[in-house]
């Protein structure tokens, strides 16, 4: 204790060390969440800019009045499993404003009404929205074994009208991203800390 009170030096050595260790984890964090945004943002893109603009432009407004069906319904899916799926696609579905299942990839889902979502809902009024979670709303009986999904809700608006005609809904598998996201966090945290480290030691070289 005597040592600690008569050593500035080692008084200013201990206490830089603590905020700068303390300022490097805050900066780790902040940038390792905002790297996990930013990750989760860019899946939500693709599913509007690309997945849905593929789909969008196979649908017909006649499609959003009724559960497709027969040769309709082979049509779609086939174009579906084509072009929309892929190994991180877990399911695709599409909503009517009542909270329909006008289509989805596994057939025993079609025709069938649940509750809106607040995901959902938000999609209705216009505006994409999505969820990380393992699916436990009333629709996602069938999705709960598959783990923690992305769900990511999009507004059906057809070229040269302002109204949206219902909902397309794509599932994607999260332990990829996950995957993605813990390996950006690693560097963040080694890259902060080793930072701090170097700005640590120079205050005493110099």
């Amino acid at each position: 204790m005597r040592l600690w009170k008569e050593n500035l030096l080692l008084q200013f050595s201990i206490t830089s060390f603590v905020v700068m260790a303390l300022l490097a984890i805050l900066l780790s964090l902040v940038l390792a969440n905002t790297s996990r945004d930013h990750v989760l943002q860019e899946v939500q893109t693709e599913a509007r800019d690309t997945l849905y603009l593929r789909v969008l432009g196979r649908l017909t407004p006649d499609d959003l009045n009724q559960p497709m069906a027969g040769a309709r319904l082979e049509t779609f899916h086939r174009f579906v499993i084509d072009s929309v799926m892929s190994q991180r696609t877990a399911r695709i579905k599409l909503w009517s404003r009542q909270g329909q299942l006008l289509y989805s990839d596994d057939f025993a889902q079609i025709g069938r009404t649940f509750p809106i979502s607040d995901e959902l809902a938000e999609a209705l009024q216009g505006r994409v929205s999505r969820e990380v979670s393992v699916p436990q709303k009333a629709e996602n009986e069938r999705e709960r074994l598959l783990g923690t999904l992305i769900e990511v809700y999009v507004p059906i608006v057809f070229p040269g009208t302002e109204e949206v005609r219902g909902a397309f809904e794509i599932y994607q598998y999260y332990a990829p991203v996950a995957s993605f996201i813990s390996s950006q966090r690693h560097t963040v945290f080694v890259a902060t800390f080793a930072a701090f480290g170097l700005l640590y030691l120079a205050l005493f070289i110099s």
